[in-house]
């Protein structure tokens, strides 16, 4: 959900001045603008499903921040390329990078970007199943940015620790979490978390059965992706819309759902078994 290249830059700089601990900027800025262009672009290409492109940037920009021999940028880098693997399921080669950021942050004493490292430590132990470890990490990077009062982190907390209650079917936790991480985003006005957050409550009310309290979310998720012309997101929205209607029994309204998504999906080449087995489930109650 959270895509924090917008803030990385400032915050780059203001941290610097903050801190006694960290050298100087060197004179070299076009060198600090070029590496920065390299994650930003690495960040849009894994948004947009391009892993290839997005490893070529990413070792780009992590080669030119060695070069500068600046850790913090270099941690930067390593943070990114764990990005890339956890898209990738390579979850050993992302906590390998993810360590050895975590370790130049620690030293630099970047409590953001430590609790930024705490969130993606969650989501590795998310996809490996060990959910009390996943919660662990979410818990401690919604401490520090709590402590911090940097409310894009304290959203993004939210919404893991919401997730890992979701796959643990504590939903109750996981709700409160999504509307937490709801009303930060809405205060902040910013309007593509929001769909992230309404499709996440949908999810919970799905879980719940509750199918009408559902629909009501995803379909304003839907509203604001379509507005924003996020494609990845629409496509997941018009996925779970479909699968709630064919729960009401509102089977040939779920096909036309579900045919948006597959056409989505064909299009920007995302994978899409999940998606099939929907259209398939979908098929075989029309038949019966």
């Amino acid at each position: 959900k959270y895509n924090d290249q917008d803030d990385f830059w400032g915050y780059q700089i203001e941290s610097r001045k903050l801190s006694p601990i960290k050298k100087p900027l060197p004179g070299n800025i076009p060198g600090y603008a070029n590496i920065y262009s390299f994650y930003k672009k690495g960040d849009y290409y894994l948004d947009n499903h391009k892993p290839d492109s997005a490893a070529i940037v990413l070792q780009q920009g992590l080669s030119l921040s060695q070069s500068l021999n600046d850790p913090y940028l270099e941690a930067r880098g390593l943070y990114w390329q764990c990005r890339r693997f956890i898209n990738a399921n390579g979850m050993d080669s992302a906590q390998q990078a993810l360590d050895k950021a975590l370790h130049i942050f620690e030293q630099l004493g970047m409590q953001k970007d430590i609790a930024a490292c705490y969130i993606y430590y969650s989501r590795i132990y998310q996809r490996v199943g060990d959910f009390p470890e996943a919660l662990n990490y979410g818990l401690r990077a919604l401490r520090i940015n709590e402590d911090l009062k940097y409310k894009p982190g304290i959203s993004r907390a939210h919404n893991l620790v919401g997730n890992v209650y979701l796959k643990t079917k504590n939903l109750n936790e996981a709700l409160f979490n999504f509307s937490r991480a709801l009303a930060i985003d809405s205060a902040m006005n910013n309007r593509a978390w929001i769909a992230g957050d309404l499709l996440n409550i949908g999810a919970v009310y799905q879980k719940k059965r509750n199918q009408e309290m559902a629909l009501n979310k995803y379909r304003s998720a839907l509203h604001i992706s379509r507005q924003l012309g996020n494609k990845v997101t629409e496509r997941i929205i018009l996925t779970n819309i479909g699968s709630t209607l064919r729960a009401t029994g509102k089977l040939d309204s779920s096909m036309l759902y579900l045919n948006q998504a597959l056409t989505i999906a064909r299009e920007y080449d995302i994978e899409r078994a999940h998606l099939v087995n929907e259209i398939v489930e979908t098929c075989l109650k029309k038949n019966n």
